[in-house]
């Protein structure tokens, strides 16, 4: 996926071969000479970059009275290096905007934090009105909303782009997106909205307490609402990948007291057009709740999950992964690896706390654990056939997994074992995990084929656990000889 997006600044850069411009924002007044409002207003449409450079000081904060114009350009840079802490504070207007542009445009934000842009167009901090692609490098958005009433729908509480999207090293807390009070209006992306961009890179980044908001249709009876707090909808061939993600406490709501849980996917929701990839390695789901997934929706897309933890996700229907093949769509696929959900919930019978799959093909499962749910069933259906697959662990009968025509299948039950996972923490690498005690049958019992080399703390695979070229079960390859290090520190 890095090759297909081969977003790098020296590209950026060598892409523009006419004169540039820099505007330099030197004061956090919200307009007059020197302002951020000013130097958007100087900016030019043609091929050079234009570069918006902000030097107001360490810790300093621009608050808008206004909603700023416009951005435009070929290739744009915001830079908010020189200016350490630096805060734009929307005040309940929009801030950066870009209407107008082709689908070579580049827009470039760095070491920014934007906080309480709303809008009822696009995202509330910014908006990417073109099939250009956005990158976002070290930033924090917090409290940014949409809400609606749009004519193509709501979503985006902080990012709303319809280009190819790349986000490093940044957090996204606190955002939302409504639909104005517009019964069954579409609203995907609690934080962020992907809309049509061909592709999709989220690495280092961190989402929580985000949200979608539906109004009710009557008062127990909620609709709308995807991913609360990350919408992806992919066209044919596009593709997605994340890496060291992690999504906690995130929601797809219902304003109402009587009926919380709304729509699909309570973090993720992806939906794709045939021939879409989406990779996820090395991500955590803690805490996030919806009607259908409360962690992660999919429809219609091939579905790869490395190194992922489900853990306390709550949903009417599928507690942390629900898998759906969308009306005439190409059928979704399921590669499920190296992977851990515990204490999952879901209320409604028939459907899994962890797994939910409809017209979903299983291509590969191993290595992979399910521990005691909170509430509900294991998985549904209880007998999956897969393609491919080995070493499957469960708590209970619920999660039966079978090559075809095999009678023994792949899954060994442990009835009401929770296999020595301890609460969520956050030790070395980027997100947090489910640390494996000493003495857990997950520890040395795993399949050797198609193991990943790291596991989801980016430790690498077969380690230490006794006979040391065994891959552990799980997300977690335990390291008895391994301390707690430093956990990453996400945006400034």
């Amino acid at each position: 996926m890095r090759q297909l997006i081969g977003f790098t600044f020296a590209s950026f850069l060598a892409a523009n071969v006419a004169a540039d411009n820099t505007f330099v924002v030197s004061n956090t007044q919200d307009s007059g000479a020197g302002s951020l409002r000013a130097a958007i207003g100087q900016m030019v449409a043609n091929n050079g970059l234009q570069t918006l450079r902000i030097e107001v000081g360490q810790g300093a904060q621009i608050t808008l009275n206004a909603p700023l114009p416009p951005m435009i350009g070929q290739s744009i840079l915001v830079d908010g290096a020189p200016s350490p802490g630096l805060r734009i504070d929307g005040n309940g207007w929009s801030i950066f905007q870009v209407i107008t542009g082709s689908s070579a445009q580049t827009v470039r934000l760095e070491r920014l934090a934007l906080r309480n842009g709303q809008s009822a167009v696009g995202g509330g901090c910014v908006f990417v009105n073109t099939r250009g692609a956005l990158q976002v490098f070290d930033a924090t958005f917090e409290n940014c909303n949409n809400f609606g009433p749009a004519a193509s729908g709501a979503g985006g509480g902080a990012i709303r782009t319809n280009g190819s999207l790349r986000l490093t090293r940044t957090r996204f807390v606190g955002n939302s997106a409504g639909d104005g009070g517009v019964i069954g209006l579409v609203v995907a992306g609690g934080a962020v909205s992907v809309r049509g961009g061909a592709t999709v890179l989220i690495e280092q980044t961190q989402f929580i307490n985000n949200r979608t908001q539906a109004s009710p249709q009557s008062q127990t009876r909620c609709l709308g609402g995807s991913g609360g707090a990350l919408a992806i909808d992919l066209p044919l061939n596009a593709g997605a990948s994340l890496t060291d993600v992690q999504f906690i406490n995130n929601a797809t709501s219902c304003l109402t007291s009587s009926s919380r849980q709304a729509g699909q996917g309570g973090a993720l929701a992806v939906f794709g057009a045939g021939n879409t990839t989406v990779s996820l390695d090395r991500v955590y789901f803690g805490g996030n709740e919806a009607f259908d997934g409360g962690a992660l929706a999919a429809f219609s897309v091939r579905l790869n999950l490395t190194n992922a933890t489900f853990f306390e996700n709550t949903a009417f229907s599928s507690g942390a992964l629900y898998a759906l093949t969308s009306t005439g769509a190409p059928p979704t696929a399921l590669s499920l690896r190296s992977s851990t959900f515990a204490r999952n919930a879901s209320s409604f019978g028939s459907s899994g706390a962890s797994i939910t799959l409809i017209a979903t093909t299983v291509v590969d499962v191993r290595n992979t654990v399910f521990a005691p749910s909170l509430s509900g069933p294991q998985c549904a259906p209880t007998f999956i056939t897969t393609s491919a697959g080995a070493a499957v662990f469960t708590s209970d009968d619920s999660c039966f997994f079978a090559l075809p025509g095999s009678v023994n299948g792949i899954t060994t039950l442990f009835p009401g074992n929770t296999f020595g996972l301890n609460t969520a923490s956050q030790s070395y690498g980027f997100v947090p995990t489910l640390n494996v005690a000493a003495a857990s049958p997950l520890i040395d019992n795993g399949a050797a084929s198609n193991c990943p080399t790291l596991d989801a703390r980016r430790i690498s695979r077969p380690r230490n656990g006794g006979f040391g070229t065994i891959c552990d079960v799980g997300a977690v390859e335990f390291s008895a000889d391994l301390l707690f290090g430093n956990a990453f520190e996400f945006g400034q």
